[in-house]
């Protein structure tokens, strides 16, 4: 794949979950090379998260660190079959976390990655600990994998059911 296709698919999957956010939470949204929003993807090759929120209310309604990962070099049902120290995703989380950690604002802000590959819905990726309790809450018609990792215990469910789940509504 070009260099060119897999960045234009990142920046898609970056302003996708950043309008789905600035939607759920009744943020405005903005282009990445807007200032006039709450919610933006962040340009490409810059240094920190992906999503930025901008201002403080932003930064209140969406307490997390996200990073976003659109690759074709995965699949979910060969993560669930290999072992978890040899999948992508348990590595992608894994420096999402390291991240987070070197942000000003680690102490607040949960580690979330966001997977997508062709034709399939986004998924988000977080530890189980933070999100327990909306969990709890899950609609019958909303599945999640819980799954072992050295990070913990790590949870996979579909981004917008994320979204209904831990806002009371989807995009």
């Amino acid at each position: 794949m070009l260099t060119s296709s897999a960045k234009a698919k990142a920046r898609a999957l970056q302003n996708r979950v950043a309008r789905d956010l600035a939607k759920a939470t009744g943020l405005t949204y903005g282009r990445p090379d807007a200032d006039d929003c709450d919610v933006k993807g962040r340009q490409m090759g810059m240094i920190g998260p992906d999503i930025v929120r901008l201002t403080p209310e932003a930064r209140e309604r969406i307490p997390f660190f996200i990073e976003c990962k659109a690759r074709e070099s995965w699949s979910f049902s060969h993560h669930l079959l290999t072992s978890k120290a040899q999948s992508p995703l348990v590595g992608w989380y894994e420096a999402t976390v390291r991240a987070a950690k070197k942000e000003p604002r680690r102490d607040r802000d949960t580690p979330l990655l966001i997977v997508s590959q062709n034709r399939c819905p986004p998924l988000a990726v977080a530890e189980y600990g933070p999100l327990a309790l909306v969990l709890r809450n899950v609609p019958g018609d909303v599945s999640y994998v819980r799954l072992k990792s050295a990070m913990g215990v790590l949870v996979i469910v579909d981004w917008r059911a994320f979204l209904a789940c831990w806002y009371g509504r989807r995009p």
